[in-house]
């Protein structure tokens, strides 16, 4: 099948971007020294800023997932080790999105927290970055297995 050449030019226009898109690897680990830092301060509008737009209109209840975050993260950051991530890039009417996911062993001087977060990163169209999810699981030891199960936008709580 042979592509029509407006349709080439248009797929090529997409990915024409003024500003630089950013570096995942960079940015989730300047994003859970962010996020480690808001809620070992308890700065529920820090936080939340830290959403997309689309999340925060996903999410009825930010507020109340917010606090109940961090009603549940004891004591104070001793060591944050990052563990994995992962990309995802969508494309879709021409808008281009793309999303990372990563996992950090979180330790505090009171209890051991395993804490995967998703991020739009960059969207062509709309300029809606930001997280999009927060799962966090209080954990024994860090051989345990991650969260699973949880809905696309949002905070988590295991």
């Amino acid at each position: 099948m042979l592509w029509d050449t407006q349709i080439i030019e248009k797929i090529k226009s997409w990915f024409n971007r003024t500003e630089p898109i950013p570096n995942p690897d960079k940015l989730c680990l300047e994003r859970i020294a962010q996020v480690l830092d808001l809620i070992e301060s308890r700065n529920k509008e820090g936080l939340k800023s830290l959403f997309s737009s689309q999340a925060l209109v996903e999410v009825n209840d930010i507020d109340q997932q917010i606090d109940d975050l961090f009603n549940f993260y004891e004591g104070t950051l001793l060591s944050c080790e990052y563990k994995s991530m992962g990309e995802s890039d969508s494309i879709v009417q021409g808008r281009v999105k793309k999303i990372y996911f990563a996992g950090f062993y979180v330790q505090t001087d009171e209890q051991k927290y395993k804490i995967s977060l998703k991020e739009c990163y960059y969207d062509n169209l709309h300029k809606d970055e930001g997280l999009e999810r927060i799962v966090i699981k209080k954990v024994e030891s860090f051989d345990e297995p991650w969260a699973s199960g949880f809905k696309e936008f949002g905070i988590f709580i295991y």
